[in-house]
């Protein structure tokens, strides 16, 4: 079965987690796609990360996995476009106009949302883009543009709010708009704010800084106004923020549900597990046996000698059981996976999928040759540190067909695991070392504050592509994670600072 292609990006969530976000494209031509992710990890001895310290179990703890369609692309100018018969916000008029449908209307809502949303992230990350590239010139035309395009599908939105207040109308429609309301003043108030911070941060000219900041800032401000009217969630100095924090992470689990695939996750090797342990078991018991004909044989069943020999039979067959289900619990994920996870459409309640995962230790010998090559590209042979390697497989098999029967608007699926290293950090020396030295330039004894970090090297294995990244820790967590070139990587101009692309 032909393998598919896969897209991804990797990026710190917080100080202790950070993200891979792997973009599933789907081919209808095929009644199944596959997808295959090899992830390998190369931790320091010195972390203490082992198989005695870091069984199965911890892992798959220390992991957090979501899958979910990606979100539909749409510009702003197609979403308030009446003929576009696509748009969510065209959708809910023909709703509202028929059926007054509450499921289709709130569905509609919450992905008018989410797709405004998209609209303005991509925006955004195209001017990004030329501001690193000194491409400046069209900034101000397209600032303008997002600027508008988000304000007229904010107000083709709030158009609704008379109709939707009508008796025929279900509070939970009305309670749907609210929330679509709410979440893209938010996230519309974080993109916005990011990007005049990227505008403040840059080398641009003051003039045009400035001509950026005066388009920008009025729309900030309307739409933290609106907020306030309404009792949405905001923000003030001297304040925590806590109630906005929490707003914020309950209304973008609401909103985006509608993109979320229902998961249930068994333990994959339970079966062979039984298997192999009761063949283990019955190889024991096979030497036991043998032995005591042997002893038999040899002495009368009344002896001294007979009864040393069962004892000593009988400790062996115990220990030969325990030896077999070592050998065969560390051999098993070459055949067997630790965990299955069912996908299922929640629409259709459908089966549209299945997911294996398996995780190991694996020793040096048994790394794969491309895979260590990647991990030494460029470093010589006594600069090889001393590494634990952990190995994560993940392999996915999608069903197309029906997911696209469904879903005209849906064609891709996102996979997105959160790996947490809080383990990793227990046996880090301090973040920094303070080195009392003499200083060349006014020769007198001055502190210098020295940072320790440690290197944790994680090479991705996406089909037939093999892309390598550092993560940098300290005591504290995540530092930051790198991108290390290497002649084969591929890596893609992101449009953000904070996640690597690639695929």
């Amino acid at each position: 079965m032909p393998s598919r292609h896969i897209e991804g990006k990797i990026g710190a969530h917080d100080r202790h987690q950070f993200e891979l976000k792997l973009g599933y494209q789907l081919d209808p031509s095929l009644s199944k796609n596959k997808y295959n992710m090899e992830l390998y990890m190369f931790i320091p001895k010195s972390l203490g990360i082992n198989r005695a310290t870091y069984a199965k179990r911890h892992f798959f703890g220390d992991i957090q996995s979501y899958i979910r369609f990606k979100t539909p692309f749409f510009t702003f100018d197609s979403l308030v476009d009446p003929s576009n018969k696509l748009s969510p916000l065209t959708r809910i008029k023909a709703v509202f106009n028929t059926t007054k449908d509450k499921k289709k209307l709130i569905t509609e809502l919450k992905l008018y949302a989410c797709t405004v949303r998209v609209a303005l992230r991509n925006s955004i990350i195209q001017m990004r883009k030329n501001i690193r590239k000194n491409e400046t010139a069209p900034l101000k035309k397209d600032l303008n543009a997002a600027c508008t395009g988000l304000t007229k599908c904010l107000d083709a939105l709030r158009a609704l709010q008379q109709s939707l207040w009508g008796p025929d109308v279900h509070e939970d429609v009305r309670t749907a708009y609210r929330h679509a309301d709410e979440y893209i003043g938010i996230v519309s108030d974080g993109l916005l704010n990011s990007f005049h911070n990227t505008i403040i941060a840059s080398n641009l000219d003051t003039n045009l800084a400035n001509e950026l900041s005066s388009i920008i800032k009025p729309l900030i401000i309307s739409e933290f106004r609106h907020r306030s009217q309404l009792g949405y969630a905001t923000y003030a100095l001297g304040s925590e923020n806590e109630q906005f924090l929490y707003r914020k992470s309950m209304l973008k689990k609401i909103i985006t549900n509608i993109l979320f695939l229902e998961t249930h996750t068994l333990e994959g090797l339970t079966i062979a597990k039984d298997i192999i342990f009761a063949a283990a078991a019955g190889i024991a018991m096979i030497i036991f046996v043998v032995v005591s004909f042997w002893a038999g044989q040899k002495w009368r069943t009344t002896s001294m000698p007979f009864a040393l020999a069962l004892v000593l039979a009988y400790i062996v067959k115990d220990r030969f059981k325990d030896w077999f289900k070592i050998i065969f619990s560390r051999k098993m994920t070459r055949w067997f996976s630790d965990y299955k996870t069912n996908i299922t459409d929640p629409a259709t309640d459908t089966k549209i999928g299945i997911c294996k995962h398996a995780f190991s230790f694996i020793s040096e010998k048994n790394v794969p040759a491309d895979i260590l090559d990647m991990r030494r590209h460029n470093t010589p042979p006594d600069f090889w540190p001393q590494e634990e390697t952990i190995k994560y497989e993940k392999d996915v098999l999608l069903k197309p067909r029906p997911i696209l029967k469904t879903h005209r608007r849906l064609h891709d699926i996102t996979d997105i695991v959160r790996f947490n290293v809080h383990q990793f950090l227990d046996r880090m020396d301090e973040s920094y070392e303070i080195k009392r030295a003499i200083d060349p330039e006014t020769f007198e004894t001055k502190e210098f504050k020295c940072a320790r970090t440690y290197h944790v090297n994680i090479i991705l294995k996406l089909e037939n592509e093999i892309h390598r990244f550092r993560l940098v820790l300290n005591q504290n967590g995540i530092k930051r994670i790198e991108e290390v070139p290497h002649p084969t990587l591929s890596i893609k101009d992101a449009g953000d600072t904070e996640s690597l692309h690639f695929g």
